[in-house]
């Protein structure tokens, strides 16, 4: 009897052990359809600071399913997925989840949407023509606007397109007024333009789309960057109402040998799309264009897009109380930003 009842003590304690991690798991679809190796992404909090890499990610089998072993405690997950649609990649996400785990949970179905949902890019409705005078086509790149807030520079685009080899172009947009840059990098993805790219604009600027037709917009020439011009904004640190600072991003005690982009934000968590990029160079030296003056929270990272990954270099700026910066035109502000490998 005695030995009964130890046996079952032991059973009851076992079971109280394992009691201590639960099994989260559901199916994440879009369209309708399962999403293979979509990622989950574990935080413990909503307004993650981007700096912090989420505790646990997992991918979906090829049925779109997962599965996420967690501790007790209150968690938020995060769906991802990029996705190739019709030739362009777009970035599939879930609405957050909360969860409090307690026991084994199983969220069922989880649907994610595209970022773009909003701007239907359906086929037939759109706008083409030929950009002249460049280099290399694959350097250039078409930016399309549906404001003048950025002065049509930085990644606060409505869409961005590549040419063919000839020049010609064709881009599918949902019925509207818009405006369009084109510029061709020698060197740099992002950021301030350089001595040798070239730049251009569709000199009708705005024009309207209208549903059922393609608006043919003619040719669009490319000229070399205005060398004065550059030297001027670089003395100034300014152009027009935008204004630029400079910095300096480094890995304690390491050569820096990973490419970093330097992305700036108008709010503190440092999500959605950031108001401009940019791109240090093999010195880490960099220089971002910002909108106009204002408070703004600078951070680093070594990939665009999507969670923090294992092997990925991130930081932030935190030379202030709030980690932000205020910037103004006739102040010269330079910073620096340590980044760090995620494990």
């Amino acid at each position: 009897m005695y030995k009964n009842k130890l046996f079952l003590f032991f059973l009851i304690l076992l079971s109280c052990f394992h009691s201590e991690e639960a099994v989260v798991n559901g199916r994440i679809l879009f369209d309708g359809k399962p999403v293979y190796d979509c990622e989950i992404s574990v935080f413990l909090k909503e307004e993650k600071d981007k700096t912090v890499p989420p505790v646990k990610v997992v991918a979906t089998d090829e049925n779109g399913v997962f599965s996420i072993k967690l501790k007790r405690g209150v968690y938020y997950l995060n769906a991802r997925k990029r996705h190739n649609q019709d030739g362009e990649v777009i970035m599939l996400v879930g609405d957050t989840r909360k969860i409090e785990v307690q026991r084994d949970i199983n969220l069922g179905d989880w649907n994610l949407h595209s970022k773009k949902d909003s701007k239907n890019f359906e086929k037939g409705t759109g706008i083409e023509g030929r950009v002249v005078n460049f280099t290399d086509y694959s350097k250039v790149r078409i930016y399309i606007y549906d404001n003048t807030k950025t002065q049509l520079r930085g990644p606060d685009y409505v869409r961005e397109a590549k040419i063919n080899p000839d020049g010609s172009f064709k881009i599918d947009l949902p019925s509207g007024k818009y405006y369009l840059a084109v510029r061709e990098r020698e060197k740099r993805l992002a950021g301030p333009l350089s001595e040798k790219d070239k730049t251009g604009y569709y000199e009708k600027n705005p024009f309207s789309v209208e549903k059922g037709m393609y608006v043919k917009l003619g040719e669009i020439r490319l000229t070399n960057v205005d060398i004065k011009k550059l030297q001027k904004v670089n003395e100034s640190g300014i152009i027009g109402d935008g204004i630029i600072i400079t910095g300096n991003v480094f890995i304690k005690d390491k050569k820096l040998n990973k490419k970093i982009y330097i992305l700036a934000y108008e709010n503190q968590e440092m999500i959605g799309k950031p108001v401009s990029i940019s791109t240090a160079d093999e010195q880490g030296n960099f220089k971002i264009l910002l909108p106009k003056e204002g408070k703004y929270y600078i951070g680093a990272r070594s990939r665009l897009g999507g969670p923090v990954e294992p092997g990925e270099y991130i930081g932030a700026y935190t030379g202030s109380s709030d980690r932000s910066i205020y910037v103004s035109k006739g102040k010269e502000i330079k910073i620096k930003i340590e980044v760090n490998e995620v494990w």
